[in-house]
């Protein structure tokens, strides 16, 4: 009866003690299991320490971007408007030296035009082309036609038209015009006629 009572003793103390075993090992991996965590979650840390660190240098770096950018399209607002300016300044001076370059011209090609008129006016007395009287102004496209002799036939002393001229008057190295010119080659090959034209007093 001992001996069974010491048989079942030791069974329980065999079992106890593989129990303990089992239970010492399930410890020690979940102590193993909580320092690896425990590892990780500082490793975490410092990693969302670092993260927050840069977040704040990227902060930094955006807000001394901004500042950089304010800074310069200051810079490019005021050049903008120094430009707009200058700009206005020279647009202004050459307005006003054209301005007075075109005046000048204009008052230049206007005495010329005033002095070639008033040449072709006079030139009747001023150039031997007969009787003044038998000149008479045309302007365009040649400046007189003179009928040499017509003033004699009105008084009297001739009966004979002795020719017929298509005066132009040039100044400096004004040249014929292109009609000018098909108007002196009809005449050179004698395509000139003379024309009378009856109008019927009814339908004038």
């Amino acid at each position: 009866m001992e001996l069974l009572l010491i048989a079942v003793m030791a069974l329980i103390l065999i079992i106890a003690y593989a129990w303990v075993r089992k239970k010492q090992k399930t410890i020690e991996t979940l102590q193993t299991i909580n320092r690896g965590l425990a590892q990780q979650f500082a490793n975490q840390a410092d990693l969302l320490s670092d993260i927050t660190i840069q977040n704040n240098n990227t902060f930094e770096q955006l807000q001394e971007l901004r500042t950089r950018y304010d800074t310069v399209s200051h810079q490019v607002v005021e050049a903008e408007a120094i430009a707009r300016d200058k700009a206005r300044d020279l647009l202004h001076a050459w307005k006003t030296n054209e301005e007075a370059v075109i005046r000048e011209d204009a008052i230049k090609r206007s005495k010329r035009v005033l002095r070639g008129n008033s040449t072709e006016q006079i030139a009747p007395y001023l150039v031997d082309l007969g009787n003044p009287a038998d000149i008479r102004f045309l302007g365009s496209p040649v400046d007189f036609i003179a009928f040499k002799n017509a003033a004699a036939i009105r008084n009297g002393d001739e009966d004979r038209i002795e020719k017929i001229l298509l005066v132009d008057i040039k100044t400096g190295k004004s040249k014929l015009s292109k009609v000018q010119r098909r108007i002196r080659d009809a005449v050179a090959e004698g395509r000139v006629e003379f024309m009378t034209v009856t109008l019927e007093t009814d339908n004038v």
